[in-house]
């Protein structure tokens, strides 16, 4: 998938050198910078595939004259620039220790001065996405347009937060970095359970060890907008990959269909 808008390309490389300008200003969080430049890269890829997918094509806009696509793919390319404030003025990648890294992304984009030459409903929309593209929840009073271009924001962040975490699973230092050290022991939260078993997004106050943390992450299907994503999860195997590295306990198996049934009924409302 090749993109072809100046502005895109230009942005991006922007982003890629101020990347590397953090890693030179912190050489002691190098391995944090490349991890968090990889994942901007990949969820503006997930991004791209989900909107073909949903015929969102760079030319169509939710409104006349709008810029939609580009909206969307800015918003993802610099989600997560705060993450290199956050690790390098706080060690952690951790909101809850430190700072709300959406928002410290949007000082970020301020301050440099990225997306200055845009119109400034354009600088506020984009802005606007960023800062709910961490939270639990979508606020209820967003219009069409800015749900669909935030909801793409969420979901292509997940899908990238979902694989990557699974590859590095047994990967020490990297748990360290992501989940700052929970320890890794055989209890199930049920506070977790419950919510999962009614439909609920889990709190992350109540992530006691990885395990808490892998059952928040099978919850965040819950949060998930597109059928085109739900497919997304299902072909990769997501909720499966995540549930193996549990240990057996009495009600596995019921949720294991329980996730899954949740998942086949969102992709057979568009089939």
């Amino acid at each position: 998938m090749i993109i072809k808008d100046s502005r895109i390309i230009k942005l991006t490389d922007e982003f890629k050198e101020f990347a590397l300008s953090c890693q030179r200003l912190h050489p002691a969080y190098v391995r944090h910078i490349s991890m968090k430049l990889a994942h901007t890269q990949r969820v503006c890829e997930e991004l791209h595939g989900l909107a073909l997918d949903l015929n969102f094509e760079p030319d169509v806009s939710l409104e006349p004259g709008g810029n939609d696509f580009f909206l969307a793919y800015i918003s993802a390319l610099f989600h997560d620039i705060g993450r290199f404030e956050q690790i390098t003025r706080f060690g952690t990648f951790l909101d809850v220790v430190s700072a709300d890294h959406a928002k410290l992304s949007i000082d970020t984009i301020k301050r440099e001065g990225f997306i200055d030459f845009l119109p400034e409903m354009e600088v506020a929309l984009i802005l606007k996405i960023i800062l709910f593209h961490n939270k639990p929840h979508l606020p209820g009073n967003l219009t069409r347009r800015e749900f669909i271009l935030a909801a793409l924001l969420r979901d292509s962040d997940k899908l990238d937060i979902w694989q990557t975490v699974l590859n590095e699973e047994n990967d020490d230092a990297f748990d360290a970095i992501l989940d700052g050290g929970l320890q890794d022991t055989a209890e199930i939260p049920k506070k977790i359970l419950e919510d999962i078993f009614h439909g609920r997004i889990a709190k992350l106050s109540d992530v006691t060890n990885k395990n808490g943390l892998r059952l928040l992450r099978c919850g965040w299907i819950f949060d998930t907008n597109f059928p085109a994503t739900m497919k997304k999860i299902q072909n990769r195997g997501y909720i499966t990959s995540t549930l193996d590295l549990l240990p057996d306990f009495d009600k596995k198996l019921e949720l294991q269909h329980t996730l899954e049934n949740y998942i086949e009924k969102k992709i057979m409302l568009v089939s």
